[in-house]
């Protein structure tokens, strides 16, 4: 139970929708959030159930909390907007683009201007991107200002003074001219900046509508040269249709929101989809103050709220509890149906699952690591250690027919397998199969040389089995005196990962990479310790055989395993090849040669 702020009754809150405003003790507004239920939403906060780290920051900083009771939770949602859009609370989360990239810029003037820019600002204007590809923008650009000849000047338009010339633009056709009066707003803006805007919103079928009636109506009015222009206009945005990947087999605009996590942030991919193209991305990090789900539903609502184009449908990975809320307040804001819907499989799925991919990127980007580093951090958290497992060793134990033991074991580092550190160790202590005691002591002699020779332990080490497997591992670190090293075993059954003094083991989902590099450690061990089964039991069995030959002792069948290594390969040798061999004497060549063609 966290305590309560010194005067604060929970028991004055009301059971109605609303907004509550949480504060410090400089009276300073930190959080604003919405509820259905006010007193049950504030009581949460200091319930006994578990909390991240942020949320307890907030809560520790609470000194008073007021609220504003409201007729409807849609009230309280729009109440909630305005609210953190005003006073921007710290621990909100605030619209913060990532990466820098540029946006294409449509100015609020008379008469517009379009033009690259990498700062976005409320001064009315309309913005279209960010452009990842900034390839891709300075192509749109050229085609906008290919089809339309809209004005590239700053200047205050039209002209004070008469007297006063155009620039050279406006000579060689590629500016109507609004600075000296040759063309009135109204139709500067209908005839280039509408059709502009359809461009950039990636509504495309729209546009080449629109030109195509132009086009019809100039040629039936005779003005051949202007429907020759129209058609040449129609054919450079059907080219750059072309160019857009096809992503998914409608017409409808859709937005797709994917999401990573991990540690103290979380990324946001908006991807917008429109007519079947992908046309841009949008990226986003905050602070991991509230649990997912909450910063989503935020998410949509904030930027939703003053979004240039609130599409028909946005699709999310997971299904949440506001759901329905956010529809009304989305399809309000449209003055059209908008619905939010997580769909299980299809070719919105697929598409989520980009938008996952890419915000795992931005996260990336934004925290500087690399993929192998996020596994190595997630790993950490996973079995609670207190630094990355960059060097991990894997243990296997395999029997030779029964008899002889052998442990393999493997190193990785960084994610990748570290050759030059593999060792095995043939078990002398043990008798027959028994892969317990068989793992004590390939993990004695393993660290016990380590220790002796001062060198650093690795970071984990993981042993492959279950239970029995680790503690007999771990029995034997606490006996070198290695109490706090880093251990866990992954069972194949079931891919169940036991920590020492735990009784439960970690289930992690299939597809998760930090399990995948566990798998990757525990494979090797199995794959190193069956190559070299392998390659004894193909001696043994050369041995056996190259027995019953004449002429043929030990140090013969040293000489013809170290030559041909394996007895298939004897088996079809010629003559001048086994005469070839040191020790071995043409007689003994031809009995060796004789012996496989009998």
């Amino acid at each position: 139970m966290i305590k309560l702020p010194d005067g604060l009754d929970l028991k004055i809150f009301p059971e109605n929708p609303g907004v509550y405003i949480m504060k410090d003790n400089e009276d300073k507004i930190i959080y604003i959030g919405k509820a259905k239920n006010l007193k049950k939403r504030v009581t949460s906060y200091f319930s006994g159930r578990a909390k991240d780290t942020k949320t307890v920051s907030l809560v520790m900083n609470i000194d008073h909390i007021e609220y504003i009771i409201t007729d409807t939770e849609m009230e309280a949602l729009i109440l909630e907007s305005n609210l953190i859009k005003k006073h921007k609370p710290k621990y909100n989360i605030l619209l913060k683009y990532g990466s820098g990239y540029p946006w294409i810029k449509v100015t609020n003037d008379k008469f517009p201007r379009v033009f690259k820019t990498r700062y976005r600002s409320k001064d009315g204007a309309k913005y279209f991107g960010p452009y990842v590809s900034v390839r891709m923008l300075y192509d749109h650009l050229k085609v906008i200002h290919t089809l339309f000849p809209i004005r590239k000047c700053n200047k205050k338009v039209p002209f004070e003074n008469p007297k006063q010339k155009p620039c050279f633009n406006y000579h060689i056709k590629r500016c109507s001219g609004p600075c000296i009066g040759m063309i009135d707003q109204e139709t500067y803006n209908s005839d280039y900046i509408d059709k502009i805007l359809l461009f950039l919103s990636g509504k495309y079928r729209e546009l080449i509508k629109v030109l195509e009636e132009k086009m019809n109506e100039a040629s039936q009015n005779l003005l051949f040269e202007k429907a020759a222009k129209l058609r040449d206009s129609i054919d450079i945005v059907k080219e750059v249709i072309q160019k857009q990947k096809v992503y998914i087999n409608e017409s409808s605009d859709i937005d797709i929101i994917g999401y990573f996590n991990f540690d103290d942030l979380i990324s946001i991919s908006l991807l917008h989809i429109r007519q079947g193209r992908l046309i841009g991305k949008e990226s986003f990090q905050f602070d991991l103050n509230h649990n997912t789900e909450e910063i989503l539903e935020d998410f949509i609502a904030r930027y939703y709220q003053n979004a240039d184009l609130i599409p028909p449908e946005i699709v999310i990975d997971t299904p949440f509890e506001s759901e329905n809320l956010l529809n009304e307040y989305l399809t309000k804001k449209r003055g059209k149906k908008s619905v939010i819907h997580a769909p299980k499989i299809g070719q919105k799925k697929d598409l989520v699952d980009m938008a996952n991919k890419n915000a795992k990127f931005s996260y990336k980007v934004e925290k500087k690591i690399t993929d192998r580093e996020l596994v190595l951090i997630k790993l950490k958290e996973i079995l609670g250690m207190e630094k990355e497992p960059r060097r991990i060793e894997g243990f296997d134990i395999g029997n030779l027919l029964g008899k002889t033991s052998y442990a393999s074991c493997v190193s990785f580092f960084n994610g990748r397998p570290d050759k030059k550190n593999y060792r095995i160790f043939g078990i002398k202590s043990v008798d027959g199969p028994n892969d317990y005691e068989s793992m004590r002591e390939a993990v004695a002699r393993r660290y016990q040389k380590l220790k002796n020779d001062n060198k650093t332990m690795p970071d984990l080490i993981l042993i492959d089995g279950g239970k029995g497997q680790l503690n007999s591992a771990k029995s034997m670190l606490d006996a070198l005196g290695l109490e706090d090293q880093p251990i866990c075993s992954l069972a194949k059954r079931d891919e169940e990962i036991y920590l020492p003094g735990e009784s439960d083991p970690i289930k992690l989902d299939k597809n998760n990479e930090s399990l995948r590099l566990l798998q990757s450690v525990r494979d090797e061990a199995h794959r190193f310790c069956n190559t070299f089964h392998k390659k004894q039991r193909d001696k043994k069995s050369l041995k056996s055989v190259l027995t019953n030959i004449s002429g043929v002792g030990e140090s013969r069948k040293k000489a013809l395993y170290k030559y041909f290594k394996n007895i298939d390969k004897i088996k079809s040798a010629t003559l001048d090849e086994l005469e070839s061999i040191e020790g071995i004497t043409k007689p003994v060549a031809k009995n060796i040669y004789d012996f496989f063609r009998d």
